[in-house]
């Protein structure tokens, strides 16, 4: 039995704490403050720190699944995702009802199932069920090719085709005026054919893979300074293209975003670093507990957005002054999706064991030959 990689637990664990913290940014009224000052300099760096989340999930998918080949067993793994989205729509559809006092039916509930809007961020099950799909055919593309270099064209094609536009694509290079206060306008001078943007969760999968092939050898310290530059880029580079208004949010600072994509890459290669000397079986076993949690814990964090942050606003009525207490709100985020992510989780898996256990047990029971005595 191969041994289990805590390195990668810990950055499954780092990803879900940054999807609680790009909510906080979604539910504070962040979007809508005018963006000046130090603080919104501050908050504007750590929201394009955090919004490498799904980018992050995504490579781990790649360095983890890079070997699945399309078999049946493979693809009845798919209902494990699916039953976990239903689960948790539940659970939200109960917590709208009963404690929101939202007025919605059966009716309402099915078609927000169906839509990929039963929780909050379904809109993540919608894109994984697909690379579900096609990751053994993705693997088939990327293991068939000859050699490092090979991947590194692949990779940098769709690079060039899904993330690059989106950055060189938002600039007026025909207005001097709107360089000095680029948040005057959001009509923007294309010079790269951008169709292909949609493409970006097959490009964090390859390089996923790509990381996991070719453990390309970055030195921690440059890996660590090219990172705090990235990040103190993305933070300066949004907050000038916001300057003057709200915060714009365009495909150039999304998760098709090239310089969010490089925050993404260095963070993963820095987490990879982490070993540990010595055997924890605790360890371990609560970094185990807690990744294998955090697909419900991502689902069911809207749940707790929708309840706490209501509240949450209701006390301090002005957005600038609930930025004091992100660290607080998405610790409690974190922690609230993560336990009850555990429950679920646990309660699903002792579940679906039973379930397998009576189907094996009725098999046998139906197809074994009666012992007649003569």
């Amino acid at each position: 039995m191969t041994k289990r990689n805590e390195t990668l637990d810990i950055i499954r664990i780092a990803a879900m704490l940054c999807i609680n913290g790009i909510h906080f940014f979604h539910n504070s009224g962040f979007y809508g403050t005018p963006v000046e000052g130090g603080t919104m300099m501050l908050m504007c760096t750590f929201r394009n720190l955090f919004i490498i989340c799904v980018p992050m999930f995504l490579m781990l998918s790649g360095y983890l699944m890079n070997q699945k080949k399309p078999e049946k067993k493979y693809f009845l793994g798919i209902f494990k995702t699916i039953n976990t989205y239903i689960i948790c729509s539940v659970v939200f559809f109960l917590v709208s009802k009963f404690v929101m006092g939202e007025e919605a039916g059966f009716k309402d509930f099915i078609t927000d199932l169906f839509g990929f809007e039963g929780t909050r961020y379904g809109w993540y099950i919608e894109m994984y069920l697909g690379l579900y799909l096609l990751i053994p055919f993705l693997n088939i593309l990327f293991n068939g090719l000859k050699d490092k270099r090979q991947a590194e064209y692949l990779l940098a094609a769709l690079f060039v085709v899904s993330m690059l536009p989106s950055f060189v694509n938002a600039f007026r290079f025909e207005s001097a005026e709107w360089w000095l206060l680029p948040s005057s306008s959001d009509e923007y001078f294309q010079i790269m054919p951008q169709w292909w943007d949609n493409l970006y969760p097959i490009l964090f999968y390859f390089a996923g893979a790509y990381l996991a092939k070719y453990k390309p050898n970055i030195p921690v310290g440059l890996n660590a300074v090219l990172l705090i530059c990235s990040i103190t880029f993305n933070g300066a580079f949004c907050y000038y293209r916001s300057i003057g208004g709200s915060f714009k949010w365009g495909d150039w600072n999304s998760n098709n975003s090239p310089t969010i994509a490089v925050t993404a890459f260095l963070t993963f290669t820095l987490l990879l670093n982490i070993k540990f000397k010595k055997e924890n079986k605790i360890r371990g076993f609560i970094l185990k507990t807690m990744s294998n949690a955090c697909l419900f814990a991502y689902l069911l964090s809207g749940t707790f957005d929708t309840v706490y942050y209501d509240i949450f606003k209701s006390r301090i009525p002005a957005a600038k002054d609930r930025f004091a207490y992100a660290p607080v709100m998405i610790l409690l985020m974190f922690a609230l999706s993560v336990c009850s992510g555990i429950t679920l989780n646990i309660i699903y898996t002792e579940a679906a064991s039973a379930v397998k256990r009576l189907a094996a047990a009725a098999g046998n029971k139906l197809f074994c030959k009666p012992n007649i005595k003569k």
